[in-house]
């Protein structure tokens, strides 16, 4: 295979990884397959990006049924978008994905899949305390741990791949035209609590465990 045949078979399993209708697994086995041939032959991301623009980017609003998004799961999107090759950002009533279609679609199910995960067991966790100012300490804790937890599952699986996923150029392009400004979240953290590392065994665990 000369590197020509290598790019052109980069671009199309890159572009079979974005495919509406395939699931995660056929999407880790496109980059993995992608990212040896691209260690093999030296190329770079650059070489095989396709002609992605601004009108590629979709503009999807997460919570769509309910009148304003909750800040944990503002927190828990911000931290794991760029593992999905997105970017979100919010206003007072909504949440919102950029991204390509086909990226932001299934970024929108895990992190649906995450968040009620989230909620069921840390409502577990917590109903060990009485007070109502440790349960929300706890449960502050225990989201922090929950979403580390869960990006060393990924950076693990990402590492176990050969995976190197980047939020493509057009998407920041796209941001960019938004003026977006950077916000700074309210909630204090007990990065060394008990919260905090059941809550990073429990998002760990449901990552791995997710086929």
């Amino acid at each position: 295979m000369t590197q020509e045949q290598a790019i052109e078979k980069i671009k199309k399993l890159l572009s079979l990884s974005k495919n509406e209708g395939a699931t995660e697994g056929e999407v880790i086995n496109s980059l993995k397959l992608a990212q040896k041939l691209m260690a093999q032959f030296h190329i770079s991301e650059q070489e095989v990006q396709n002609d992605e623009d601004e009108a590629d980017v979709v503009n999807i609003v997460a919570d769509q049924d309910t009148k304003s998004p909750s800040s944990n799961k503002r927190i828990m999107a911000g931290a794991l978008a760029k593992h999905y090759r997105c970017m979100v950002y919010s206003t007072k009533y909504s949440l919102h994905i950029l991204g390509t279609k086909a990226d932001t679609q299934i970024f929108a199910q895990v992190l649906e899949f995450a968040y009620k995960n989230f909620v069921r067991l840390a409502n577990i966790y917590i109903k060990k305390f009485e007070d109502r100012k440790q349960k929300t300490r706890a449960k502050n804790a225990y989201l922090l741990g929950f979403c580390q937890g869960i990006l060393k599952a990924l950076e693990e699986n990402e590492a176990e791949y050969a995976l190197v996923l980047y939020v493509p150029n057009a998407v920041v392009k796209y941001s960019e035209t938004l003026n977006l400004q950077k916000g700074k979240s309210s909630k204090k953290f007990d990065y060394s609590s008990d919260a905090y590392e059941q809550g990073f065994k429990d998002g760990r665990n449901l990552m791995k465990n997710k086929k």
